[in-house]
């Protein structure tokens, strides 16, 4: 901007000079007619005179002109001047844009290529992907809702089927209902059948014990089994209806449950050595014997079921109570042979 203001400032100095030159050619041109004019008249008006005169006034004619003509040189001389003049002006005021345009020329090629434009390429729209297909969930173990199977009925045998050895368990896990089916499928005499089937008594223990157990989480494996087998007890000889049920199947320790005898339910680490329901009369046991009872078989020395109305057949899993001092079974109706 500041290099076309100078170029602007250039062209009106030329222009004033070239109004200067037309009035230069001007005036000549009108000291030239004036002279013409001049001559003419004096011719003219001397024709009269005595010779002397003519010839003093040829010359003074002869030196005005030399004068005019002088005068005409010097001011031909300066037009010649300003034409310089203007002429170098014309080519500076040319040389002076050219530069102008080549500057900005180089300006904004060098802006273009310090900061090329960048076009926005288009967009494509996200695609989902592909979606997986879906996975099957892992199988859990028998719920209680698993469609009814026949129990199976365990003939009675000489030589008892040992149950497997429990291993010593680390800390408490997480006491959920297939957690417990998992763990007392493995030790189940019949490997969780009965216990995966709806309305048993295994089932009815099962879901007792993963539901009204309050503190379970913090129970041993062992005591978990316990109490599991005490509840299968309480459910196959219709307990709601015992003599004397103080204290089943609640949340409190087994060891406080009702028992018969002078015994201990417990030993020291709450672990059940007499299993005593009978108290002189009975207790109003009403159904049958469950193998579960052969969970105990590492602690119960003393069985006490008599005078009940318990039927079906002595299981053979009372075998496995290995230590087992005293059986009382008399007075209900059962058949079959005590195990050994």
């Amino acid at each position: 901007e500041a290099r076309l203001v100078d170029n602007s400032d250039d062209v009106e100095n030329l222009q004033k000079q070239l109004r200067q030159r037309d009035e230069v050619l001007e005036e000549i041109q009108r000291q030239q007619g004036n002279i013409v004019v001049g001559q003419v008249l004096g011719v003219d008006n001397n024709d009269d005179e005595p010779n002397d005169q003519e010839e003093g006034t040829n010359n003074d004619n002869t030196i005005t002109s030399n004068n005019n003509n002088k005068s005409i040189f010097s001011l031909k001389r300066k037009v010649v001047i300003v034409g310089l003049i203007a002429v170098l002006a014309i080519i500076a005021v040319i040389v002076g844009v050219a530069v102008a345009a080549s500057s900005n020329s180089q300006q904004n090629a060098s802006e273009n290529h310090s900061s090329p434009t960048v076009e926005s390429s288009p967009v494509d729209s996200p695609t989902a992907p592909p979606t997986q297909p879906p996975m099957a969930l892992p199988t859990l173990p028998p719920t209680v809702e698993s469609l009814p199977v026949e129990p199976q009925t365990v003939a009675p045998t000489q030589s008892p089927t040992l149950l497997p050895t429990l291993a010593p368990t680390a800390a408490p896990t997480s006491a959920t209902l297939p957690n417990l089916i998992e763990l007392l499928s493995l030790v189940s005499p019949d490997g969780g059948t009965a216990l995966a089937t709806p309305s048993t008594p295994q089932n009815k223990a099962v879901n007792w014990l993963a539901v009204n157990n309050t503190n379970l989480d913090s129970y041993s494996d062992k005591r978990k089994i316990q109490r599991y087998a005490l509840g299968v007890l309480y459910y196959s000889t219709n307990g709601t209806n015992w003599s004397n049920n103080t204290g089943w199947l609640t949340d409190e320790n087994e060891c406080d449950w009702y028992h018969a005898s002078s015994f201990s339910f417990c030993d020291d680490n709450g672990t059940i050595v007499a299993l005593d329901l009978w108290d002189g009369s009975g207790n109003n046991l009403v159904g049958t014997i469950t193998m579960e009872l052969a969970l105990l078989s590492d602690s119960v020395a003393r069985l006490s079921l008599g005078d009940n109305s318990l039927i079906g057949t002595i299981p053979s899993q009372l075998g496995l109570l290995s230590k087992l001092t005293e059986l009382h079974l008399w007075g209900n109706t059962l058949t079959g042979t005590i195990p050994s």
